[in-house]
């Protein structure tokens, strides 16, 4: 049976770490028209409005045009109501953006740690199951 819960689980946790290193990072208007034109990068992003209101818009479903944020995603308002969005924000009315970015530099190294960690414990659960004979070498 506990061979049954681990082929379930290990598959299941690597896929979560795999997909699931990201980080937000606040960014400023400029850095982000910046980073638009130059870099080509499409990562989701929250925008928060003067007025309060949020914007949760995936990636590549945004382009920027002058001081135009032209967006396709999810508002949410003041009071917590969710609705889909499909228009435009001036950058002049937004606060705050918030980039989602994968993080590649823990990704390998949760990878590494996992797998070592997976060698360690079969490794551990042989020895002590009585398998090596040591004192006949």
């Amino acid at each position: 049976m506990k061979k049954y819960i681990s082929a379930i689980l290990v598959p299941c946790l690597l896929m979560q770490l795999l997909s699931g290193c990201t980080s937000f990072s606040r960014i400023s208007t400029d850095d982000f028209t910046h980073e638009y034109i130059h870099n080509k990068d499409r990562s989701s992003l929250e925008i928060l409005t003067i007025d309060s209101t949020l914007y949760k818009i995936e990636h590549k479903s945004y382009s920027l045009l002058t001081d135009t944020l032209f967006a396709e995603g999810q508002v949410i308002d003041k009071n917590n109501r969710s609705e889909q969005f499909k228009g435009k924000i001036p950058l002049k009315s937004i606060k705050s953006i918030y980039k989602n970015s994968p993080n590649y530099f823990f990704i390998p190294v949760i990878i590494v740690i996992f797998a070592v960690a997976i060698i360690g414990i079969i490794y551990l659960g042989w020895f002590l199951s009585g398998k090596p004979n040591l004192t006949n070498l």
